[in-house]
């Protein structure tokens, strides 16, 4: 690369190493919250829990997080999706349980593959 070519700036969706699971397993009274970090753009945002939506922003800029009421014991799902209309973009999906980050996956426009809908399981115990 030649010395007179700036590199982009890291964003804080450059930061943190990924965490990917598809089930996290969970106690009933465990905190479990959904942390959406957007850089560069606007996004759409939903997020869905079990049949039900949860969230809907249609303008969500900086970050988006969702705390989980109390869960009954089974087997849940929550999904989340994000849309942007501009070509540079990026978006650090977390989940934690009790304050501690159990999944992380960046996405952005130079991922190899960018879907933009994404879903974890929660097995409550």
């Amino acid at each position: 690369m030649a010395d007179n070519v700036k590199k982009a700036q890291p964003t804080r969706c450059d930061q943190g190493e990924e965490i990917v699971a598809n089930a996290l397993s969970v106690a009933p009274d465990d905190k479990v919250t959904l942390r959406l970090i957007l850089c560069k753009a606007a996004f759409k945002v939903a997020v869905h829990f079990d049949t039900g939506l949860i969230v809907h922003e249609d303008a969500a800029t900086d970050e988006v997080v969702v705390h989980l009421d109390p869960l009954n014991p089974g087997l849940h799902s929550i999904s989340w999706s994000f849309l942007t209309n501009v070509a540079s973009w990026g978006v650090v999906s977390e989940i934690s349980v009790n304050d501690v980050v159990r999944y992380r996956q960046r996405k952005g426009d130079d991922s190899h593959f960018s879907f933009q809908h994404l879903f974890i399981l929660l097995r409550v115990r």
